[in-house]
């Protein structure tokens, strides 16, 4: 089958490992990016006046980016839309509310809310409504 039996031998697992190597730099692309690392949150805080919606980063290091937040309102009495952006900066293992709207939502009103982060190392994006 090989001319070279030998030169089969040391050729076809360097080959492999090669191979490997490349597969394995491949599978660590995502958390490379991120994307694990830092999570989003739209979070709803009703009380006697409406809802607040806050934007919520979350990380597990520190970061530093931009981010935008949008929310549209529809109900009886017509829409609305407010949007937000800026710089962050979130420290390591917590936190960071970036923005927050308050919508009435009596008679029905519903609404859609969007906040989106983008940093060095990727982005990530988190959707609410009702």
């Amino acid at each position: 089958m090989f001319r070279y039996p030998t030169l089969a031998l040391a050729v076809v697992p360097a080959l492999l490992a090669a191979s490997f190597a490349t597969t394995a730099r491949e599978s660590q692309a995502p958390s490379v990016r991120g994307e694990s690392e830092v999570t989003c949150e739209i979070r709803p805080i009703a009380d006697g006046h409406g809802t607040t919606l806050q934007a919520v980063l979350q990380s597990a290091k520190p970061l530093s980016g931009t981010y935008d937040f949008s929310v549209a309102k529809r109900g009886g009495g017509g829409s609305s839309t407010s949007a937000q952006s800026g710089e962050f900066v979130a420290m390591s293992g917590g936190e960071e509310v970036l923005g927050a709207v308050t919508l009435g939502l009596d008679g029905g009103a519903s609404y859609s809310a969007e906040l989106m982060l983008d940093w060095a190392g990727g982005t990530t994006s988190c959707r609410a409504g009702n």
